[in-house]
């Protein structure tokens, strides 16, 4: 089967085990890293002199700060208010007059708690502001409440500071205005926010990809993202508009009246630290101002949601890969997928119903362009005997065989490629799902048949052992979908006329689904099915269309008329031809030299 390869294919099959390489050195460089925070981890631990703390403290000052549990002497003091409304709650502190321990309403985590962010052990939400007395530090200033209700509060210091609470009846925007007397605005107030992501998905792991800090400048169109896959420390000196700390479903978001000026951000989390998500703190600069106002949107991480609010917040949902060469495809999951989404989730509650004919929209709408595929393997089809008698003749000389080949191509008016096109343009649907299907929050706890959550993998069966690169479980969606893949090419490449290409490509339809399985056995469920939903309704189409609509006898005739024809030879197909002759001529001369 695979006796006849070639230069080109064996240089494909060498990209590709590169490719496969490189994935194995990433994910080997991934496990490196968490053994070394392991390792860093069990120096804290095992450091008993305060000698050794001091060092190992210089090593992580980052990690110091952060794992820090909120504590003062002055503790005892503080008092608590509860505000609330339909959708989230808050606790506020009279000392310091921050707020933690929001509880998302209507929201369950993995184990059907309640879903709580910023605990007020692991929470510090502080400002430092510039007076002409000198810095004043919000964080040990006892707040005496002047007015309480479940929608506002207002707190007041002995030195004058006012802080006001409002909070309306049907979102998750809590709003805060700061009034100063005696403010030095020729400095800006510095904000400290110091917090840790409690868990809230079965998927840790993959929380933690999903689990980063966001912010949008004033310059940009899309939000700034510290690299989730390590601990990171960044600072910005462009202003910005908002910074947010997020979690795969959920975020907390500050957003200011004024754009923050600067700011320095840093995560952090050790892999063997399975209590938390991570942890994250910034030190935000904002101009000063007598009356500072800032908005908190602390909840789901909604698209429609957060659009909203009018401000750009959509913008920290992932809709496109982190690179620049993916971030365009965020466009067809703004205007086709999330609206065709919304409009289909009006009419039916079952979010695997809505996947399903989510798919079959979007597939019967491509069909055109899957035609043309279909079309070009008929014709592939037709010539199937003219090829095989050149390869009869050519024998093992493949480079005769393709020059014989082109010229029957162009005689004949059939593109080798006729396929490419169209499939070329459908891919930025299945790159688009690819990062639509994660971010949905819709799917999240959303049960099909014997996946219990949408928005995680599917598991049939837990194994005890651990295996490489695949898992400790075993993805059913995954399963199938490998499985529809290789009967997918398998059924195309059937369609094709035998040809030594054609057989070194049978290579290909068992390795690609295999290392797709190994990848795709941890995604969320609903991206596997989709697929999985793709690959059925391909093999349907193909066969309705290559029995039904398209005639053989019809296609021949297309081709003799064309034969009939006097030729014209495209651009394209001229320096094909001159390409050939060239490979041609090269290989006589190596041939007269070895004689």
């Amino acid at each position: 089967m695979f006796k006849n390869l070639d230069k080109n294919t064996i240089i494909g099959i060498v990209l590709i085990a590169l490719m496969v390489g490189l994935y194995v050195r990433n994910v080997s460089t991934k496990a490196k890293e968490y053994e070394k925070s392991k390792a860093i981890s069990k120096e804290i631990t095992d450091t008993s002199s305060k000698q050794n703390e001091k060092v190992v403290a210089s090593k992580l000052d980052t990690a110091k700060v952060l794992n820090e549990v909120v504590t003062d002497t002055n503790l005892t003091q503080n008092q608590v208010i509860n505000m609330s409304n339909k959708l989230v709650s808050f606790e506020i502190n009279t000392l310091g007059g921050g707020f933690t321990n929001a509880n998302i309403k209507n929201y369950t985590t993995f184990e059907e708690q309640p879903v709580k962010m910023l605990p007020k052990e692991k929470t510090q939400m502080f400002l430092k502001i510039p007076t002409n007395s000198g810095i004043v530090s919000t964080k040990n200033i006892d707040f005496t409440p002047v007015s309480v209700s479940d929608t506002k509060v207002v707190l007041k210091s002995q030195n004058g500071i006012e802080i006001i609470y409002e909070l309306d009846s049907d979102n998750y925007m809590l709003k805060q205005s700061w009034a100063v007397s005696g403010l030095d605005k020729s400095k800006n107030v510095e904000m400290e926010f110091v917090t840790e992501m409690m868990q809230q998905e079965a998927n840790l792991e993959r929380e933690r990809q999903y689990s980063t800090i966001k912010y949008l400048t004033n310059s940009g169109s899309y939000t700034t993202n510290l690299n989730p896959a390590k601990n990171t420390e960044e600072t910005s000196t462009e202003s910005f508009k908002y910074i947010s700390f997020g979690q795969q479903f959920f975020n907390t978001t500050i957003i200011p009246s004024v754009s923050f000026s600067k700011g320095t951000f840093s995560t952090f989390y050790l892999e063997n630290e399975l209590d938390y998500v991570k942890k994250y703190k910034a030190t935000l600069s904002i101009p000063s101002s007598e009356n500072l106002t800032f908005k908190y949107f602390v909840g789901p991480t909604s698209y429609s949601l957060l659009k909203e609010e009018k401000i750009d917040l959509e913008e920290i949902v992932p809709l496109s890969q982190d690179f620049v060469i993916f971030r365009w495809v965020k466009i067809f999951n703004e205007y086709l997928i999330i609206p065709l989404f919304d409009f289909l989730s009006q009419f039916f509650t079952n979010y695997g119903i809505i996947i399903f004919l989510l798919t079959l929209i979007i597939k019967t709408v491509l069909l055109p362009l899957s035609y043309k595929t279909y079309k070009s393997g008929v014709a592939m089809r037709v010539l199937k005997p003219e090829l095989d008698k050149l390869r009869a003749k050519h024998g093992d000389d493949q480079q005769a065989f393709a020059q014989e080949q082109m010229k029957i191509f162009s005689e004949y008016g059939v593109s080798p490629f006729g396929g490419c096109l169209p499939m070329l343009l459908q891919m930025p649907i299945l790159v688009a799902m690819f990062s639509f299907f994660p971010a949905a929050i819709e799917l999240r706890h959303q049960a099909f048949l014997w996946a219990p959550d949408l928005s995680t993998f599917d598991s049939i069966i837990n194994l005890p052992f651990k295996i490489p690169f695949y898992g400790a479980h075993v993805s059913l969606f995954a399963l199938l979908m490998t499985v529809t893949q290789i009967g997918t090419s398998w059924y195309m490449q059937k369609l094709q006329p035998s040809s030594p290409q054609a057989d070194q490509m049978k290579l290909m339809i068992y390795i690609m689904p295999i290392f797709m399985l190994f990848l795709f056995n941890s995604f969320p469920a609903a991206i596997t099915y989709y697929y999985l939903l793709q690959n059925i309704i391909s093999i349907v189409q193909q066969w309705a269309v290559t029995k039904i609509f398209i005639s053989e006898e019809k296609i021949r005739e297309e081709i003799d008329a064309h034969k009939k024809k006097p030729k014209k030879q495209s651009l394209f197909q001229k320096k094909m031809q001159e390409a050939m002759q060239l490979a041609e001529e090269q290989k006589k001369m190596q041939q007269n030299r070895k004689k």
